[in-house]
């Protein structure tokens, strides 16, 4: 009965896998670089941004992989990833994106190691009250 357990858990754990990879590819995505630009413009962040990133945080800290997103900063920077990327089959802000969730810490460390604005702006956003509903 516990190999049958242990199968069925790893069963699970893959599919919360292929679901938690959603997280980082809309993270990447036009929309959510938009709220950021408006924040780093204005000096602001929106509470339900700030709330929504919270929820999806919650949910990355439970893939062991996607453990270092307990920096907002890095899940921020996400949205900037494909910033100076010119060819759309190489941009990580789509669904089905080829790439594997480790490429997805990568790029976000470096893109937040390159821009210290957005540190500014995570500091921001865990300043907004936890929950805004």
């Amino acid at each position: 009965m516990v190999g049958k357990s242990r199968l069925l858990s790893d069963g699970l754990r893959g599919d919360f896998l292929r679901g938690a990879q959603c997280i980082p590819e809309h993270l990447s995505m036009p929309v959510p670089c938009s709220w950021w630009q408006w924040g780093l413009e204005h000096g602001d962040i929106d509470d339900s941004y700030a709330g929504l990133l919270r929820d999806l945080q919650k949910t990355l800290m439970k893939v062991p992989e996607l453990s270092e997103f307990r920096d907002l900063g890095l899940m921020i920077a996400l949205a900037f990833m494909d910033d100076d990327v010119e060819d759309p089959s190489v941009k990580f802000g789509w669904v089905d994106s080829p790439y594997p969730l480790q490429e997805y810490v990568l790029g976000a460390k470096m893109g937040l190691g390159a821009r210290h604005d957005l540190k500014s702006l995570a500091r921001l956003t865990e300043k907004r009250p936890k929950d805004p509903f």
